[in-house]
């Protein structure tokens, strides 16, 4: 969904949110006015917050209004962390450059805010490693920056989960 506010954080005008995405604009809309309020400064990295149990991802963008007041152009996108189809104790994660965790698929009220004391993979643009999760779960971890902030996405598989066949084909001799 598109919206333009003015500097006020009031909506000026919007995109027609999708049916699946309707639940979350209102309260994003909501959300967008306080922050414009109290935030005299625009982030230049999307602003990522859980709302009604979904991650929505918001980015903003001045643009030329009057001398006076500028506008800001937001973006809201739904951000899918459905997990379904991926194995159990996989976890998904996003971290500033600082190793604050800004955004997690499993137990966010819990993580989202705290600092990874491991930052090996904060330090490497891409790669993979196992290491133990801000829970202390041993997992394979893949991560990469995400292109235009700066951010690092991490997955994580529990090692336990990633390595059973191979563990499994071991024992049976194949």
């Amino acid at each position: 969904t598109l919206q333009l506010f003015d500097a006020a954080g009031t909506l000026v005008c919007s995109s027609p949110p999708q049916a699946a995405d309707a639940p979350f604009a209102r309260p994003a809309e909501t959300w967008i006015h306080s922050f414009l309020v109290s935030h005299p400064r625009i982030p230049q990295d999307p602003v990522l917050l859980p709302i009604r149990g979904r991650w929505i991802s918001i980015s903003f963008r001045t643009v030329p209004g009057t001398q006076a007041s500028p506008l800001v152009l937001t973006r809201v996108q739904y951000l899918d962390f459905n997990l379904d189809a991926i194995p159990v104790g996989t976890v998904v994660s996003i971290a500033d450059d600082h190793g604050r965790v800004i955004a997690r698929s499993l137990d966010p009220d819990k993580w989202v805010g705290t600092v990874s004391k491991d930052r090996q993979g904060l330090q490497r643009r891409e790669g993979s490693a196992e290491l133990p999760g801000l829970d202390g779960v041993l997992r394979q971890y893949g991560y990469t920056p995400v292109v235009g902030t700066h951010w690092r996405l991490f997955v994580g598989i529990p090692s336990a989960v990633a390595m059973a066949s191979v563990q499994t084909r071991i024992l049976r001799g194949s």
